[in-house]
């Protein structure tokens, strides 16, 4: 029969199964045995001889509340863990989300990889921005993607357009009501920043906002208070604020429809989206975006239909793009069409189309307005041409002519025939 130690007994149960807790009753206390026992938590305490029955049992008790605690820890520990991973996994697919915002927003223009990287590095950061850009260009869509790939992604995400609404409607859907407050308000109603609490709210056309209202959105963004119409009680929210506008805000301030107090709080972070006449190598480009997001085939284009495309100015940018792509698809379907020509082209997308593809240049324009109705004596309009041209010259360069006379004045300009 082999016989061994108490500790080699705890060795070899800790290889079966790690989760107990020993005690070692032991006449002897100076092994090194014992001590590495200890130092290395094989067991938890040692009780050497004699001992009472009441030490011994105070002693199993304590051992025993240390074996609950420690499974306590550990199961938490493990309950901490699964969270982790799920959060990782829910991040991983929120990210994923702003992913699919953030390819919409087409582009390889220089200009357009730098918002895209200032997007991912403003969403960390929980503080207000103002987008800036024209109408089309995609505005909200950089809103919701820096709001997705932000701690605030699990919270809502809403929008208000300021410039649609009348002044008092206006206050009441961003900042809701009391019961009684005016004629219609029956019941108590929340607002939009009460709502949105602990998410993100995008203002749009923010530069719209009534003067009246925008103290009420200053003490948002100061202390995260307000007032709701009627109220006397004051609410706290924490929302992050996103702004939108199409215009040069700073430029409100002097004509005092905006405060400036108000426009360094929105924005403290900026973001400004060229219009698509400034990144004419995206047309393309998102014109296949659009085809594989609405699963049809991109039409073919003629050499003259993509110098039009390419040419044309897009004062609805993305937007008029995208609708432009939509009435090719539908007209091209109809008549079986498969390859666009500039004329079709011109047809589908209007008068507009064609003048900012002949584009009338400054000279143009001034040979036009002095051009007759009817039939023209070409001698006499082509010196009436040479006449306006003649003085426009001079009108520019009169300090030439008083210093250096007619003659040479004239010569020098290539005039000859004035010169004599």
């Amino acid at each position: 029969m082999n016989y061994f130690t108490g500790l080699e007994l705890v060795k070899q149960i800790r290889e079966v199964r790690n989760d107990l807790i020993a005690l070692i009753i032991s006449a002897y206390t100076d092994t090194d045995d014992l001590i590495d026992a200890v130092n290395s938590n094989l067991i938890y305490k040692y009780i050497v001889k004699p001992f009472s029955h009441d030490f011994l049992l105070q002693n199993v008790f304590r051992a025993e509340e240390h074996l609950r605690v420690r499974r306590e820890k550990e199961e938490l520990e493990n309950i901490l863990r699964q969270n982790n991973a799920r959060l990782l996994e829910e991040n991983r697919r929120l990210a994923g989300d702003a992913d699919i915002y953030l390819d919409r927003f087409v582009g390889f223009a220089p200009k357009i990889k730098q918002i895209k990287d200032r997007v991912r590095i403003y969403a960390s950061y929980d503080q207000s921005v103002l987008i800036s850009g024209e109408t089309g260009t995609g505005k909200e869509l950089l809103a919701r993607a820096i709001h997705r790939l932000s701690p605030r992604s699990g919270r809502p995400f809403l929008t208000i357009n300021c410039s649609t609404l009348p002044e008092n409607l206006l206050e009441s859907e961003m900042f809701g009501y009391e019961k009684g407050a005016f004629t219609g308000a029956d019941s108590r109603k929340k607002g939009l920043f009460s709502v949105a609490h602990g998410g993100t709210i995008l203002l749009d056309e923010i530069s719209d906002l009534p003067l009246r209202l925008q103290p009420k959105l200053l003490r948002v963004l100061r202390f995260g208070t307000f007032f709701p119409v009627g109220s006397t009680r004051e609410e706290t929210v924490d929302v992050r604020i996103i702004s939108a506008t199409n215009k040069d805000v700073k430029k409100e301030i002097p004509k005092g429809s905006f405060r400036k107090d108000l426009f360094y709080r929105i924005n403290t972070l900026q973001i400004h989206i060229p219009p698509l006449r400034e990144r004419k190598e995206d047309i393309f480009p998102i014109l296949e975006s659009f085809a594989v997001k609405r699963g049809i085939v991109l039409p073919r284009f003629s050499l003259k239909a993509k110098e039009m495309l390419l040419s044309y100015s897009y004062p609805g940018n993305v937007r008029e793009l995208e609708n432009i792509l939509e009435k090719l698809h539908l007209f091209s379907s109809d008549h079986g069409i498969e390859i666009i020509s500039g004329d079709l082209l011109a047809e589908v997308m209007g008068e507009e189309t064609k003048k900012n593809y002949y584009p009338e240049t400054a000279l143009t324009k001034a040979v036009l307005s002095i051009l007759p109705n009817g039939r023209i004596k070409l001698p006499e309009y082509l010196g009436k041409i040479e006449e306006e041209i003649i003085k426009s010259y001079y009108n520019k360069n009169r300090r030439q002519y008083h210093q250096n006379g007619r003659t040479s004045f004239f010569k020098q300009a290539g005039f000859e025939e004035q010169a004599g």
